[in-house]
């Protein structure tokens, strides 16, 4: 008897052995199959939506365009000097350059704008300094930082009369670039610290690159309409010192390309660099002021009558 009792209880043991195992192996396939099949339809759904986020900017972008070309055909068209015309009766060969030279002199008087892309570094002190002995005012077009002692250098560039403006707050152009979103987290990134270090959130901004990059995976048309939303005016510059470049530029160069054909442009904005290893800017900045006032060149920070310098129009 006791041979048929534990012969039947191996036997339930048997079968709730293998009962356990078909739960284990439908637990361990259940685990295996199921998140396979989340990551398919999670891939499917964001393909869905990248989709659906191109055909959205497709859509605004052809709306932009038939908005415009509406503007055109049924709206009085902002005169420009670039095509400004007499009336019909009167001859536009013969009146036009007289016209043009007239209205740029009276709207635009030559002026000229020192810009400084990139601070503060441990030069803005210098560079303040330069600008105050020759009593001229600049334009700073600044990125964030986390050193507390530069930080001190927004306020003072406000103080002391200058032009603060933005010119994103990381400079990493693989993230500013990288879609409509991140650049505005970037933008306002910046006006947040802007704001708690001086009170003031401010209306210019500069693209790193300059609106004309070559870098932007997304057309800057995008990122120029969000800054136009937000009322923030976007400038570039029409002539460079060069002090950019990877090497440190000698000082002569710098003030040879900041003066170059400056007499063929009404307004004229110079790209100079307010960085830590660009020392080369500091010392040739004295001698860009002097040839300036030399020709009697206003310099003068940017306000409402500047003619913004963009390299692209839209």
């Amino acid at each position: 008897m006791m041979d048929g009792r534990e012969s039947t209880q191996s036997a339930a043991r048997s079968v709730r052995v293998r009962r356990i195992k078909r739960i284990i192996i439908a637990a361990v396939v259940t685990l295996i199959v199921l998140p396979m099949i989340l990551c398919i339809f999670l891939l499917r759904r964001v393909h869905v939506l990248e989709q659906q986020v191109q055909e959205l900017y497709e859509t605004r972008a052809a709306e932009t365009l038939m908005a415009v070309e509406l503007e055109e055909k049924t709206a009085p068209m902002e005169m420009t000097v670039a095509d400004y015309t007499e009336p019909e009766t009167q001859e536009p060969e013969q009146q036009e350059p007289i016209i043009v030279d007239e209205l740029q002199h009276e709207k635009w008087p030559r002026k000229v704008y020192l810009t400084f892309d990139d601070g503060p570094s441990y030069y803005t002190d210098d560079i303040l300094d330069i600008l105050n002995r020759y009593g001229v005012k600049a334009n700073f077009f600044v990125i964030g930082t986390e050193d507390p002692e530069l930080r001190k250098m927004y306020r003072r560039i406000i103080e002391e009369g200058h032009v603060l403006g933005m010119h994103s707050y990381s400079h990493k152009y693989q993230d500013i670039y990288a879609s409509v979103d991140a650049f505005a987290t970037d933008l306002s990134r910046l006006e947040t610290l802007l704001y708690d270090e001086t009170g003031v959130i401010p209306k210019l901004y500069r693209f790193p690159g300059g609106s004309s990059n070559t870098v932007s995976p997304v057309s800057m048309g995008y990122f120029i309409d969000y800054l136009t939303a937000k009322g923030i005016t976007y400038y570039d510059w029409n002539i460079s010192s060069g002090d950019a470049s990877t090497h440190l530029l000698p000082k002569d160069d710098i003030v040879r390309n900041s003066l170059y054909r400056i007499d063929e442009n009404e307004e004229t904005m110079i790209l100079l660099h307010d960085i830590g290893d660009k020392s080369t800017t500091v010392e040739a900045l004295p001698e860009i002021i002097e040839a300036l006032q030399e020709q009697e060149l206003p310099i003068v920070t940017i306000d409402d009558t500047t003619m913004p310098i963009q390299h692209i129009l839209e």
